[in-house]
């Protein structure tokens, strides 16, 4: 029973997060899965300490969606390093000062990147830019929508700029997918490569709408996905992970850049 109950929790935590942001939703909805998630959350607390860490950020997560999006609009910056920055400042807070959370937070740890993981993130790294540089050149139909929301900066600033869009979006998006939610479907599956395969599966579509979108988008970003996911277990936390990723956020940023 107490399984049923984390997979259950689980999977509308993931449904809510990564699913539910490509749909407009009904308020009253989003009320029903905030009650719904609220009384799993305090179920799980009960039940299941070490599953407990993974759902709470997700409930947080949901909750705090509302005031996320007005502290985005607010700001004028509309990427996930923003829409999740609210939830993500106050599960950090908690890991920071409540001991019992942070002990069981798999990812928490010193990474130990060792030669051949390096190897796989730099290769990673250029294979990423080239595909992204290739997908916005000539595959993507409209980029405009993307270019849009780029803020307006001097030519002096734009290094500046990039690197805080990919660091701030890559740390959002790792702390999400092979941050909690690896870390959630830890406590549930003892397969290291069905994590990877369902983490790689949720981020993909999360990302249809995204840079890479579309089917095709999808596909290279399940692909990318999987070898992060390779590289989050091989380094045991999350520093490769934002390594690889970021470099890939500020090939996007610069290649929107050239657009704009």
């Amino acid at each position: 029973m107490k399984k049923i109950i984390t997979i259950l929790a689980l999977s509308i935590a993931t449904i809510t997060t990564f699913i539910l942001p490509l749909f407009s939703i009904d308020f009253r909805l989003y009320l029903m899965l905030s009650a719904l998630l609220c009384g799993l959350c305090i179920l799980i607390f009960m039940t299941d300490k070490k599953s407990f860490p993974a759902i709470l950020f997700f409930t947080v997560t949901l909750l705090t969606r509302p005031l996320n999006q007005k502290f985005t609009d607010w700001i004028n910056m509309e990427f996930p390093g923003t829409y999740f920055l609210i939830p993500i400042v106050i599960f950090t807070t908690l890991i920071l000062t409540i001991p019992s959370i942070r002990k069981n937070i798999g990812w928490w740890t010193r990474d130990t990147i060792d030669r051949k993981s390096w190897l796989i993130i730099i290769g990673l790294s250029l294979i990423s830019g080239l595909s992204l540089y290739i997908w916005g050149k000539y595959i993507a139909r409209d980029l405009s929508g993307f270019v849009d929301i780029l803020p307006d900066v001097p030519l002096t600033w734009v290094l500046v700029n990039g690197v805080g869009f990919a660091l701030l979006n890559s740390i959002a998006e790792e702390y999400l997918s092979r941050g909690m939610l690896c870390d959630g479907l830890e406590k549930i599956i003892t397969d290291k490569r069905l994590i990877v395969a369902i983490q790689a599966l949720v981020f993909s579509i999360f990302h249809y709408h995204g840079f890479p979108g579309g089917l095709l988008g999808m596909t290279m970003v399940f692909a990318w996905s999987i070898v992060l996911g390779i590289i989050r277990y091989r380094t045991k936390g999350l520093m490769g992970v934002l390594t690889g990723h970021f470099f890939a956020d500020l090939s996007i940023y610069f290649i929107l850049y050239g657009l704009k």
